[in-house]
């Protein structure tokens, strides 16, 4: 029971991981109104005020297609004052800093809307060694 090459990891097809997608975060907008990935692809957005309060409005352009977006922003006020933005995830409405787009996907979303993991998780821990004594010294 259970030798070598028994079960059915052979049909297993893992997650995409966040790493291989596009990302936008709250915190990578500036004055410019762009960002750029490394593939060339180009995003431009818009700050925009509307009855239910602000909203981003994005046009991804790369070479194969254009499309444009928007997403909700959400404030929220930090114990210590201030004020802390989030995007509202255009699928599920659940406040997040980082918004994916994967590859078979139209738009961006939330990590677990997009149902992506994280690459480190996907490693068996014989890459890492045991890594669990090296967390205490």
């Amino acid at each position: 029971m259970g030798g070598a090459n028994s079960g059915r990891w052979a049909y297993h097809v893992p997650k995409q991981t966040v790493e291989s997608c596009r990302r936008i975060a709250i915190g990578d907008f500036d004055n410019r109104g762009t960002k750029l990935w490394k593939d060339g692809a180009r995003l431009s957005y818009r700050v925009l005020k509307d009855r239910q309060g602000i909203v981003f409005a994005f046009q991804a352009s790369s070479t194969a297609d254009e499309h444009m977006f928007s997403v909700a922003i959400e404030k929220t006020a930090p114990q210590f004052g201030g004020e802390r933005l989030w995007f509202n995830c255009p699928m599920c409405g659940k406040r997040s800093v980082k918004l994916y787009k994967p590859i078979d996907q139209q738009i961006f979303a939330c990590r677990i809307c997009s149902n992506l993991t994280y690459e480190s998780s996907q490693m068996s821990k014989s890459v890492f060694g045991n890594w669990s004594k090296m967390l205490y010294f």
